[in-house]
């Protein structure tokens, strides 16, 4: 358990906090009801579409949306971005600001903390296997086979892409293509056969509509 949130939920005021990875998964949360992740998740849904649509407004890398406040009759949602990570707060109007503010500073920390611990356990992970792999069990690998291991798909289609997912969520394609790649550790010039479906699965969950969902991973799956 690694208790991100342990400290914020102790300060009054506090009604309830939670953690989402980029994909849609609660990583941790401190809520009672009528508060629950389900909801919160929905909220999230909604401003990413809102975030995407303003990062994708401007070319300027400093644009990109990493805090946010909204005020309420009777309260506030906080939330703070992370490499694809949500932390998001809701509080009431009599809450310390400046408490919540260093609370919320300590959660990042140990969140940057899981995230660049997570990085080099699948770094080390995949050198591992690279490295210690038999050279007996490569050569009984057919050649067409091993070409095809870590074969990039090209840029042309990576483009095709970015064409067919703007038909689903419009100008802000761009933006979240981009984003969603340097979260997952891709390049477009790089982007291999093995990881492309991923990559694909990734996009995916950010169209909200069913339908259109499915049509896309369909119709990506089946580019040259």
């Amino acid at each position: 358990m690694n208790n991100f949130l342990s400290g914020i939920t102790r300060l009054p005021g506090v009604l309830a906090s939670a953690i989402f990875d980029k994909n849609e998964q609660c990583l941790e949360s401190k809520m009672d009801p009528p508060y629950e992740e389900i909801l919160l998740l929905q909220v999230i849904q909604q401003l990413e579409g809102s975030f995407d649509v303003y990062e994708s407004s401007t070319d300027d890398s400093t644009q990109e949306v990493k805090y946010f406040v909204a005020h309420f009759e009777n309260g506030k949602l906080i939330m703070r971005l992370h490499e694809g990570y949500f932390v998001t707060i809701v509080t009431d109007n009599k809450v310390n600001q400046a408490s919540v503010g260093v609370a919320l500073n300590v959660v990042m920390v140990k969140l940057a903390r899981f995230v660049s611990k997570k990085r080099t356990q699948i770094q080390q992970s995949t050198f591992t296997q690279q490295s210690f792999q038999p050279a007996t069990v490569q050569a009984q690998i057919p050649a067409q086979i091993q070409t095809a291991v870590g074969k990039t798909v090209g840029t042309h289609k990576v483009k095709a892409l970015l064409a067919l997912f703007q038909l689903s969520v419009g100008p802000a394609a761009k933006t979240v293509l981009k984003r969603t790649m340097i979260s997952m550790g891709y390049r477009p010039r790089t982007l291999t056969q093995e990881q492309y479906p991923k990559l694909v699965a990734a996009l995916g969950r950010r169209i909200h509509n069913k339908s259109w969902q499915e049509k896309f991973i369909y119709d990506a799956s089946r580019l040259a």
